[in-house]
């Protein structure tokens, strides 16, 4: 949970740099990994076992070319926890079919039109993490969140 705090506001801060420096690509991928690192605590703070299986019933699990065990991604976890029609997870399923076309460069005309949804993927952040974990782990203190 607390990586998932401190991944959304990187995510913000690279969307609220000025001019150039502002990256809505890395805003993209680094709210992916807080939304997916807070339902990941979620589901653990549940007993939820988030790594894959080899088989449906095996005790082994699927591991990476280092030998960890691969751990739910986020579309996953969507399934697990949200009904197909929760607007927080349509909201969350729209970034990660744009996180997997988007480019990595800086394009003004992307930014524009996504800046009501990207408002909109912060705040359902921030409203999951306080349903989830309590007011305490609010992200208020340290992120601003525009009024407009």
């Amino acid at each position: 949970m607390k990586e998932a705090r401190r991944q959304a506001c990187v995510a913000v801060d690279f969307y609220n740099r000025p001019g150039e420096r502002q990256s809505l690509a890395d805003f993209v991928v680094h709210m992916h990994l807080a939304w997916q690192n807070l339902v990941h605590a979620h589901l653990i703070r549940k007993k939820t076992n988030i790594y894959f299986r080899v088989k449906k019933d095996s005790r082994l699990y699927k591991r990476d070319k280092y030998g960890q065990k691969q751990s739910w991604d986020l579309q996953t976890c969507l399934d697990t926890v949200y009904a197909p029609e929760d607007p927080i997870r349509v909201n969350i399923e729209f970034f990660i079919n744009f996180r997997n076309s988007v480019e990595h460069r800086y394009d003004r005309s992307l930014v524009l039109a996504t800046a009501a949804l990207a408002h909109a993927y912060v705040i359902n952040f921030e409203a999951e993490l306080t349903r989830l974990f309590g007011s305490e782990e609010s992200l208020a203190e340290e992120l601003r969140f525009p009024v407009c």
